[in-house]
C-alpha cells in the first residue's frame, strides 16, 4: 500500500524524525526567548517594543506594493456591471 504512494517504512520514520526534531528545537528556542526577553532590563524594554514596530512596518510595506492590483480589479468589476 505505501509502495503505492511511492513512500517506504524508511521515508517515514526520516520525516517522523525530522518533524520531531524540528519541533524540539522550535520548543527549545521559544523557551530561550523568553527567557531572555523576561528579564526587566532596559535592553528587553527596547527589543520588546521595537518588534512590534519593526513587523507593522514590513506588513505596510509588503501590502503597499498591491496598489496596481487594486486599480486592475476595479475596472475588472467596473467592465463586468456594464
Amino acid at each position: 500500500m505505501l509502495a503505492n504512494l511511492g513512500l517506504s517504512i524508511g521515508d517515514l520514520v526520516k520525516a517522523f524524525i525530522t518533524t520531531m526534531v524540528t519541533m524540539v528545537l522550535l520548543f527549545v528556542f521559544i523557551f530561550i526567548s523568553i527567557n531572555a526577553f523576561g528579564a526587566p532590563t532596559t535592553f528587553s524594554s527596547v527589543t520588546n517594543s521595537l518588534l512590534p514596530i519593526v513587523a507593522g512596518g514590513l506588513a505596510n510595506s509588503a501590502g503597499s506594493s498591491k496598489d496596481d492590483d487594486a486599480n486592475a480589479h476595479e475596472e475588472a468589476v467596473d467592465e463586468a456591471i456594464k
